[in-house]
Formats: C-alpha cells, structure tokens, sequence
C-alpha cells in the first residue's frame, strides 16, 4: 500500500501509514523494494513524499522520527548585522539533512506561539526551534517586545507535544 501512495502521490495517506503503524511494520514497508528494485521513495515524484520517506528510511537512532523534524527559524535583523546570512547558513545546514525549515524574520512573540501550536495539533515526530535575536538573561528581544525563554519551553512541553523529542536554541 505504501508504494502504491507513494506512486499516486497520495501525501496523506503516506502521513498515515508512518504515523499509525509500529516502528517495525513502518521499516519493514519503508526498505520493501518492488520487483524492479525500487523502495517507495523513489516511486514518488512528490518532493515532500520523496524526502519523508527518504529520512524515515535513514532512521537508526534511538528515537525513531517517522517524519523529518519541523524546523522553525525565527531571527531578528535590526541591529544584527549578518543576520540574513546566518539564517541563509542554518536553514541550509537543516536543508541538507533532509529538513525544511519555516523561516520568519523579526517575529514578534505570537509568531512564535503560533509556529509551535500548528505543531501540537500535526504528527510531527520532533520539533525544533532556533531564536536567533538579542537578549538578556533568560529573555529575548523580539519585534513587538521581550519574551521570557522558559515561556517557549512551556509551551514547547504542552501536552500535545510531550512524547517528542524537542530541541531549542
């Protein structure tokens, strides 16, 4: 059934079949190869299906992420000089190993939330957060006005997000 998804392009029903599946059931499906020796990634011509079932396949870790990491880059500009470039490197960085990082410049703080709340109601398998700004003990300076770290955190560790591995910096 995988392979027939990934052929069709059905980009829902890969999502499925990765997220409501056993781990072993999923590498099992995933490293299956047809008869002419392709796995299902590469029965696909959906770049979003090809790099999910691309990173899934690479997955030997001690947390099984079944989808890529959703990655958000929040960085402010003013003042910052170089700030684009540094964005520009990281989200390539991230690009190279198989994420897509959604990027805002000069966020202010409910941009932020928003980002992680679209999270907590998606199957995301680990959630990563990079705040590129100035600050000063335990806060940081964004567009509309400072925002204490241990408020990102929190909401980072919502319930919804809570079995999944999350990394902030």
């Amino acid at each position: 059934m995988l392979h027939y998804a990934a052929m069709i392009n059905h980009e829902e029903f890969v999502r499925q079949v990765l997220t409501t599946q056993n781990i072993g059931e999923i590498n099992k499906a995933v490293r299956q190869k047809t008869s002419q020796g392709n796995a299902p990634y590469r029965l696909s011509n959906s770049d979003k299906i090809r790099n999910e079932l691309a990173w899934v396949e690479k997955q030997n870790t001690c947390y099984h992420l079944r989808t890529p990491p959703y990655v958000a880059i929040f960085y402010m500009s003013e003042g910052r000089p170089g700030a684009d470039k540094e964005c520009e490197t990281l989200s390539k960085a991230f690009s190279e190993l198989g994420m897509i990082p959604f990027v805002a410049r000069d966020p202010n703080e409910e941009d932020v939330y928003r980002v992680i709340r679209f999270c907590q109601h998606r199957h995301v398998s680990a959630l990563i957060v990079a705040i590129m700004c100035h600050g000063d003990c335990g806060v940081l300076k964004l567009r509309d006005k400072e925002m204490q770290i241990h408020n990102v955190v929190q909401q980072m560790n919502s319930t919804e997000l809570l079995r999944i591995p999350k990394v902030s910096f």
